[in-house]
């Protein structure tokens, strides 16, 4: 009994430390400042950009917040990145979002690409290697902060 208990207050500690690591990682990389309605924000926008263009019926797209955006438009949509749980330690770098869209892109094929404007996918997508020469051409209204990027292939 003794070292049962033992290894419960073990387990405690060791999940409380990492409690404790994730919050102070997030505190120092402002987390805490960056708003769940900034979020919001973007989600709705992205559903809405969806929802409103009649030429992403029916197509596979790739989107930041994917399963938002999935529910809301009823559309088939997979996401933008991996995730993995070295996400909550350091973030991804440029390059690495690039290639990460890269490998989605060849093993999925989305027909469109749905980014922020100001997000990290924009410049990840733009630099991104595609391949069989897919070129992503930015389909979207001057001023919109919703991306949407269609294929020309030559």
């Amino acid at each position: 009994r003794r070292a049962l208990a033992a290894g419960g207050v073990l387990a405690a500690v060791v999940l409380g430390a990492g409690l404790a690591a994730h919050a102070a990682h997030g505190l120092g990389t402002g987390a805490a400042t960056r708003s769940s309605a900034e979020i919001s924000l973007a989600a709705i926008r992205l559903v809405r950009q969806v929802n409103d263009d009649r030429a992403l019926d029916g197509q596979l797209l790739a989107s930041e917040l994917a399963p938002l955006v999935a529910l809301y438009s009823g559309e088939r949509v997979v996401p933008l990145e991996m995730l993995t749980p070295e996400e909550h330690v350091t973030p991804k770098s440029p390059a690495r979002r690039a290639a990460e869209i890269a490998r989605i892109d060849r093993r999925f094929r989305p027909d469109a690409y749905i980014v922020m404007r100001a997000g990290p996918f924009h410049p990840a997508l733009q630099q991104a290697p595609l391949d069989s020469g897919r070129v992503p051409v930015d389909v979207s209204a001057p001023n919109s902060p919703v991306r949407t990027f269609l294929f020309r292939i030559p």
